[in-house]
C-alpha cells in the first residue's frame, strides 16, 4: 500500500450489503443511440420509476449521450441525493480532475460515490493515483477500474486502497 494511503474511505457503510442489490445502468438514458431527444420525459421518467422501486445505485460516464446521461440524473437524483449512490467513469485518456470537475457540474453534485477508470489502458496507473488523490479531496467516496484483469486490480491496490465489497455492476471494482 503506498504510504500515507488512506484507508478511511469509501462507500458509506448504507449502500454495503451482503445480499443482492439492483442498479441503474444510465448509458441508455443518454439519448444516443437509445432514441430520439424528444424521449427525454421518458428516460427521466425511468429514473424516477427506478427510484420508486428502491434503487439506490446509479452508474453513469461522461461518453453516454455525450453528458446526457450525467445531466438527466443530476435532474432526477438531486432531491433523493443523500439516498442515492452515484458512480460515474473517466476515459482512460482523459485529464481525470477536468473530466470529474465536469461530471461533477452536470451531475448537479459536490461529489460521486465511485469514480472509475473507464478502462486499464497504458499509463492506467498514473491516472488512477490521479483519481486517488480527487478522492482524498473529497470529490469521489471511492475509486474503482473498470475493465481491468485480476493483476491490474493487485497493483490498483498498492495505489488507491480500498475496502473489500461486492461491487453492483460488473463494470466496477469499488476501492
Amino acid at each position: 500500500m503506498r504510504p500515507g494511503a488512506r484507508t478511511d474511505v469509501g462507500p458509506p457503510l448504507r449502500f454495503l450489503t451482503t445480499g443482492p442489490s439492483l442498479g441503474f445502468g444510465a448509458w441508455a438514458v443518454g439519448g444516443a443511440g437509445w432514441g430520439a431527444a424528444a424521449a427525454e420525459p421518458e428516460r427521466l421518467a425511468a429514473i424516477h420509476r427506478a427510484l420508486e422501486l428502491g434503487v439506490t445505485f446509479f452508474d453513469t460516464a461522461p461518453t453516454y449521450g455525450d453528458g446526457a446521461s450525467e445531466t438527466l440524473l443530476g435532474q432526477a437524483l438531486k432531491a433523493d441525493r443523500d439516498r442515492v449512490a452515484i458512480a460515474t467513469k473517466v476515459g482512460p485518456r482523459d485529464d481525470p480532475r477536468r473530466s470529474l470537475e465536469a461530471s461533477l457540474r452536470r451531475l448537479a453534485t459536490d461529489y460521486v460515490d465511485l469514480i472509475q477508470l473507464h478502462e486499464a489502458l497504458d499509463g492506467w496507473e498514473r491516472r488512477l493515483e490521479q483519481l486517488h488523490t480527487l478522492q482524498e479531496k473529497g470529490k469521489a467516496l471511492a475509486v474503482g477500474l473498470c475493465n481491468a484483469t485480476s493483476r491490474q486490480l493487485a497493483q490498483a491496490l498498492e495505489i488507491a486502497p480500498w475496502p473489500p465489497i461486492r461491487g453492483p455492476t460488473t463494470c466496477s471494482t469499488g476501492m
